[in-house]
């Protein structure tokens, strides 16, 4: 016999007896889990049951980073009394400031959200001084770091976007002013202003239901129609298409204004194109019939077929358009600019034919659809997707810029002070049209009538945010604070060799920077900040149903910023082009003005407790940054501007020599420390960015972090340091 055939069944049983041993060792390994996942669920149901009772019982809260998602986690933390604190609380001889931190990251703090009720980590912002050592890291090699390092390194591991210490919680905060300013009209008892009078009619027309929605639909689309009749020559067809864009309806084209050389200019803006079927089915729902419901299919297959070949409309077709829209004949020294527009000359064509049947059809079905896009504001199947018209209202607001309100474009929260409006902007924010406001009704009065007051009102919504955001004090302070630097930033560009060195022409800088008007958004009108002029008054009445009023409001708005054409008013008298509360600041160089938003006129930036060396480092950087912006109408040496700048890409250098100019300023007028300013500046720009985040040669404004440390580099070269 081998001994081969005696030792294999030998290593089969010894196999066996492995498998037998590893299947027990895995069982027991599985069954020691199972029993730990048990025990855990076992114990959590028990520390979930615990927090419930004791969180009802109002003994304890929660203590988890999960609080905005409804306190997801029962993690919670004892109220106990100040007596009973005694017994262990001075074992760990924390401070005040640590235990009101409690689980927050440096520089933020507990508190309760005042929109949802939870309580969350929020900024805590520090005052008198506003520079905040808490979120400090001294040692750090970067400024940056040094100034917000603790701060930064709380943050995720790999941060998805760019958070800025300064604004990351910017919406919140502008949630918390619109939920406040909701009570100061949101009542019938109330109703003092126009906000409130709209209120009240929008709130009796949404508890009315869908029968009174649909004839305050009917009741504007009635009202539209006042000049849409006799409809038999061209100039009434241009007239008329004038009279329904005077009202920001979607249609061949939209009026408005824009900026060029510092002066306002009429604006004629591309209009609007509609899909077949849309607008039979807008004059049904106000029940017109089948001819003219079939008219307006004509017009609107004609302009659509014709848009792009027909010839452009001259400039005696745009004055007939402008004086529907406006009303008014004495139009001949406001100038006019115009593009491309091809469905004006697609109605143009139409006319040109002389079929007016269906260019008045066309017309009526505008006016129809406007009705609807006002509709869906309030009722909450009106933009159905299922919609013809809900369809087109959705695929024209993806066509043109965001909006919050008529004449405000939505600005980018992810890119604060970076925006810089151009002519396109302005007339963009001008010809904001109803479909590009986007209610999101719920059939709730309390919420959905304030949401499309906000698109009627911007102006008297401004001062009521001021007044909340602004005390008078500040007002006042910010009112010295730059006259000073307005003064000292002049003196900057003509006395400062290495400034005054880059400029061809520093004196005429200068003499722009005296004449620049500071306009805060939302100051009270006829204040130093202010607007002049009175509000957009549409006229109101306690029987117009709230669509109605909408038109007649959005008219006035239309009226009140083309007014500034024929009194050749400068910028300044005209609104911001964003929302007010948007975190930004921006000129017209060589316009005599520049706006500042409320977003960088509350904390971190302002407030009325902030020392001088804070407000001024802070508010008055923005301030005086924007004011050197007028170094842009003169050109710029080569040399000089490349010497002062050697930290910077070229590409940065408007926004560089603006940083520079506006620290420079602040050191003279002796409210700050060169020192000071690089700190609060640096902890102004300081964020958490994406591992892969990098400088862009594309950009025209520093990048986050940077922007700081290479202003303080630059002071230090300047000997400043």
């Amino acid at each position: 016999m081998k001994p081969v055939s005696r030792k294999e069944p030998r290593t089969q049983v010894n196999d066996y007896k492995t498998l037998s041993l590893s299947w027990e060792s895995t069982t027991e390994a599985l069954l020691l889990l199972v029993v730990a996942l048990f025990v855990g669920l076992a114990g959590g149901a028990v520390h979930c049951w615990e927090y419930s009772r004791c969180h009802e019982a109002g003994t304890c809260s929660n203590a988890s980073r999960w609080r905005l998602n409804n306190e997801l986690s029962c993690s919670y933390t004892n109220y106990v009394s100040v007596s009973g604190d005694v017994l262990y609380g001075n074992v760990n001889n924390t401070n005040y400031m640590d235990l009101i931190r409690s689980i927050c990251s440096p520089g933020e703090r507990l508190h309760l959200n005042s929109v949802s009720g939870l309580a969350e980590c929020a900024p805590w912002r520090s005052w008198p001084n506003a520079l905040n050592t808490e979120i400090m890291d001294p040692g750090a090699a970067q400024t940056h770091d040094q100034m917000c390092g603790a701060w930064i390194q709380a943050g995720p591991t790999a941060p998805q976007q760019i958070r800025y210490w300064s604004f990351y919680d910017g919406v919140n905060e502008n949630a918390a002013v619109q939920n406040a300013e909701k009570g100061v009209y949101s009542s019938s008892r109330l109703s003092s202003t126009d906000m409130g009078k709209f209120f009240t009619a929008c709130q009796h027309t949404i508890l009315g239901g869908s029968g009174a929605i649909r004839a305050s639909g009917k009741e504007a689309y009635a009202y539209l129609n006042t000049r849409l009749n006799a409809i038999t020559t061209k100039t009434r067809v241009l007239e008329a298409a004038g009279w329904l864009a005077s009202h920001h309806c979607d249609g061949p084209a939209l009026l408005g204004s824009t900026v060029d050389a510092g002066t306002y200019k009429a604006t004629v803006y591309r209009g609007s194109d509609f899909s077949a079927g849309t607008l039979a089915e807008a004059l049904y729902a106000v029940d017109e019939g089948a001819a003219l419901q079939n008219a307006a299919e004509l017009g609107n297959t004609l302009v659509n077929a014709n848009a792009m070949s027909s010839p452009m409309v001259t400039m005696s077709d745009l004055d007939a358009l402008f004086e529907g829209a406006t009303l008014r004949t004495d139009h001949a020294n406001v100038p006019l600019q115009y593009g491309v527009t091809p469905e004006l000359d697609g109605l143009g064509y139409v006319a040109n034919q002389g079929n007016f049947h269906a260019a008045s059809g066309y017309l009526h079905g505008v006016a129809a659809m406007c009705a609807f896009a006002l509709q869906g504001a309030l009722d909450i199947n009106a933009a159905a997707e299922w919609t013809l018209r809900g369809k087109d209202v959705k695929r024209l607001r993806a066509k043109r810029p965001a909006a919050t309100a008529l004449g405000r474009l939505q600005g980018d929260d992810g890119a604060p002070l970076t925006v810089d409006p151009d002519n396109e902007t302005l007339a963009q924010a001008s010809t904001v049209s109803w479909s590009q406001l986007k209610a999101e009704p719920i059939g709730d009065p309390k919420n959905d009538c304030p949401a499309i007051a906000r698109f009627l009102f911007p102006d008297r919504l401004d001062e009521e945010h001021f007044g909340m955001i602004v005390t008078p004090k500040l007002h006042k302070q910010l009112e010295e604070m730059t006259d000073l630097l307005q003064h000292h930033v002049a003196e900057v560009v003509t006395n400062h060799p290495n400034v005054s060195a880059v400029l061809q022409d520093p004196a005429s800088v200068a003499a722009k920077v005296h004449s620049t008007r500071v306009r805060l958004a939302g100051a009270p009108r006829g204040s130093w900040g202010g607007i002049v002029r009175d509000y957009a008054d549409g006229h109101l009445n306690s029987k117009d149903g709230p669509m109605l009023m909408a038109l007649k409001q959005s008219r006035a708005i239309f009226m009140d910023r083309i007014t500034t054409l024929f009194n050749n008013d400068n910028v300044c008298t005209g609104p911001p082009l964003y929302d007010a509360m948007e975190q930004n600041a921006y000129i017209y160089p060589g316009g005599d003005c520049t706006h500042v938003m409320l977003g960088v006129l509350r904390k971190p930036f302002a407030d009325e407790r902030y020392d001088n060396a804070s407000l001024a480092t802070r508010a008055g950087y923005v301030i005086a940054h924007e004011l050197a912006h007028n170094t842009l109408i003169t050109p710029w040496y080569s040399a000089p501007i490349q010497a002062l700048l050697s930290r910077y890409s070229s590409n940065l250098y408007s926004e560089a020599i603006a940083d520079v100019i506006s620290a420079l300023a602040i050191v003279r007028s002796g409210l700050a420390t060169a020192e000071q300013a690089c700190h609060h500046i640096s902890q102004l720009w300081c964020a958490r960015v994406p591992l892969t985040w990098g400088p862009s040669l594309t950009h025209s404004h520093p990048g986050p972090n940077e922007r700081g440390d290479l202003l303080c580099q630059t002071l230090v070269d300047l000997g400043l340091m």
